[in-house]
């Protein structure tokens, strides 16, 4: 028997999933909301939402309601009996009249092990608090924020080295087992609940400003958070009042006051940090593509040792 499913998505994060059940045979996507195209860029250009595009192109009915609370019911009303709902990455909260009108109710993934991380940005956050683990959660939609009972959670080890880019793109395709999962239970009506344990946390939105390095941090913080906001928007400093964005980096045993350059060749540049120092790797000028550091030292000769680079935009 095929199941009639709503999907509730923005950004990119839902595509694997979006694009696998599409695919599956014993489900019909009955309909995808997503937010309304909106003005963006220096033109203000009017554009759709990832999840709205990607609709398009895989040829699903797609709804864009101003107001998921409102539009959406009468969405919901209009398309008739709906299994299930399934929201990742969406954006606006659904009251109870919306998330339980679907049958078996609504479901939502989300990036973290609940109850640590919730909210909006719980990727960015995981990389930030260093932590070695995380994984996605499928919870039933009640009232709080990600408060929900948990019926599937997959684990999985955060790398060393990984980038929010490289982890973002990872637990969206992790998404796709729990999902697998999900339907199986949809599927045999043997979903089971379990509340969330332990203590909870909380990953708010991040905005650019919250990007900039602070170089009075230990440099392994400077590494981290480097990493958590690569590739968008970018960890972002000035070098001679000269604003950069770096996107690699490791740690490198020093010490100088913080944001003294260390150390200069034609292929290293090394910034003292409040502990140990850092290694840039990856570095992008503004107005300019990213770029190896040998790359970028190629054309600035003003950049020495010994010299503070962090001009007084930062301070």
């Amino acid at each position: 028997m095929s199941l009639r499913i709503l999907f509730f998505g923005t950004a990119p994060f839902g595509f694997p999933v979006l694009r696998h059940l599409a695919a599956r045979e014993d489900v019909e996507v009955a309909g995808v909301i997503s937010q309304p195209d909106r003005q963006r860029g220096r033109g203000r250009k009017k554009q759709s939402p990832p999840v709205a595009e990607y609709a398009r192109e895989l040829g699903l009915p797609l709804y864009q309601p101003l107001d998921v609370n409102t539009g959406g019911l009468e969405i919901m009303e209009e398309l008739g009996d709906i299994d299930a709902g399934i929201l990742i990455a969406y954006g606006q909260f659904l009251e109870p009249e919306v998330f339980t009108y679907p049958v078996k109710d609504c479901f939502n993934f989300h990036a973290s092990l609940l109850p640590r991380w919730r909210g909006a940005a719980p990727v960015r956050h995981t990389l930030l608090a260093s932590d070695k683990k995380t994984g996605v959660s499928v919870f039933k939609l009640e009232e709080g924020m990600d408060t929900g009972p948990i019926c599937r959670q997959i684990s999985c080890d955060v790398g060393e080295k990984e980038t929010y880019g490289e982890l973002y793109e990872r637990l969206s395709r992790l998404n796709i087992e729990a999902m697998d999962l999900l339907l199986e239970d949809l599927h045999s009506d043997n979903l089971k609940f379990t509340p969330q344990q332990g203590k909870a946390t909380y990953a708010p939105l991040i905005s650019s400003k919250d990007a900039a390095i602070d170089w009075d941090w230990p440099a392994h913080r400077v590494e981290r958070h480097i990493r958590a906001f690569c590739p968008d928007p970018g960890a972002y400093t000035f070098i001679n009042s000269e604003r950069v964005k770096i996107y690699r980096a490791s740690v490198v045993k020093d010490a100088a006051p913080a944001g003294e350059v260390l150390k200069v060749t034609p292929e290293n540049l090394h910034i003292a940090c409040g502990e140990d120092a850092i290694s840039i790797e990856e570095i992008q000028p503004a107005g300019a593509r990213r770029m190896e550091v040998k790359s970028f030292l190629a054309g600035r000769l003003n950049i020495q040792e010994g010299e503070n680079v962090i001009s007084d935009e930062l301070a």
